[in-house]
């Protein structure tokens, strides 16, 4: 007879590996090998073009962030990444009420213009505009289109940023965490990190935030040594450059699932 339960170590979750139980019912055999390696594409990332776009614009959210002198995240030791991360959190400063780029509007909040933005200064890609399925098609079939604002690209909103995480964020090299401590800790070694959450109507707005390295003055969090709330840059109803969160936000009963990603 099946077994009730299995104890089983599966990469099933996008981007890492979890050891845990699961009912053996639910238990199928793993895809088979062309299937896997159909899935190795990997589709370039988009952006659109470089235009003057500033943190102190209320527009241009979907263009990348285009100002002299912008710090970086640069391959290096452990501390100088995480420095540079810090940098970069402080640099956006979406606290600061004249970086207009930020802050909430007529259109909701701004946590994806934020979260792309440190991204992008930190050298790694997530998605603010992602193909549309039609050119993702013509790509399969070996031609990258043209980068069309509303016509081979849209727009993604945190939602659907949540579910590019779990198709395409491990081939773009994000890898999948799964507690707060290792959260914070890979942040504090350089990574960028990254708290996602979906919402249960996908009508409405789901939520990232950046995980910021502590560094003195600023720490995450923690209740009998462990990370509750880590450190966080985010812009939503509070805008933080670099502060713990109030609560564990992403365990609101408004989110259908959360996810924590990081990419070295």
């Amino acid at each position: 007879a099946p077994a009730r339960y299995c104890s089983t170590t599966t990469s099933a979750l996008p981007g890492g590996e979890a050891e845990g139980w699961l009912p053996g019912a639910l238990l199928k055999p793993g895809a088979p090998p062309q299937e896997l390696a159909a899935k190795l594409a990997v589709p370039p990332g988009a952006h659109l073009s470089r235009q003057e776009h500033g943190r102190q614009d209320e527009g241009g959210g979907a263009y990348p962030l285009n100002e002299e002198e912008m710090p970086a995240r640069w391959p290096g030791p452990a501390e100088a990444r995480a420095a540079s991360l810090v940098g970069i959190a402080r640099f956006l400063d979406p606290e600061n009420q004249a970086h207009r780029r930020y802050q909430s509007g007529s259109s909701g909040t701004r946590c994806g213009v934020l979260a792309y933005d440190y991204a992008c200064l930190a050298r790694v890609y997530l998605p603010r505009v992602w193909w549309t399925d039609q050119a993702l098609a013509t790509i399969a079939g070996g031609r990258i289109p043209r980068i069309i604002p509303g016509g081979t690209v849209r727009e993604v909103d945190a939602n659907e940023v949540f579910d590019w995480f779990l198709e395409h964020g491990p081939a773009y090299r994000w890898r999948r965490c799964f507690d707060l401590d290792a959260l914070q800790a890979a942040a504090n070694g350089g990574a960028v990190g990254l708290i996602l959450a979906q919402r249960q109507e996908l009508d409405y707005a789901g939520h990232i935030a950046a995980v910021v390295p502590e560094h003195e003055g600023a720490e995450a969090l923690r209740k009998e040594g462990r990370v509750v709330q880590p450190l966080e840059c985010q812009a939503g109803s509070r805008n933080t450059t670099a502060q713990p969160g109030e609560s564990p936000w992403w365990q609101s009963a408004k989110y259908r699932d959360f996810a924590f990603w990081v990419h070295d």
